[in-house]
């Protein structure tokens, strides 16, 4: 597996993620509050990361209320 192949989304408050995609990890730029649906696993529901953070997953919906992210693409 390799990340970014497939491309990144910018996500921010006023740019959530797309519909229809997947992401496989989403890295903090800035100190945020994410909720991101995990297909795996568990949901993250407004959850404090600081910038510098990485988490693992195949994400179906990505958003934060503050701060930036970028989330990697999965293969389609």
């Amino acid at each position: 597996m390799s990340f970014g192949a497939w491309g990144f989304r910018r996500i921010t408050a006023t740019n959530p993620s797309t519909a229809g995609e997947i992401y496989r990890a989403i890295q903090v730029l800035e100190d945020c509050v994410v909720t991101v649906d995990n297909k795996i696993g568990d949901d993250l529901s407004n959850q404090f990361l600081m910038a510098g953070t990485v988490v693992f997953g195949e994400f179906s919906s990505v958003s934060c209320t503050y701060g930036t992210i970028l989330a990697y693409k999965a293969r389609p």
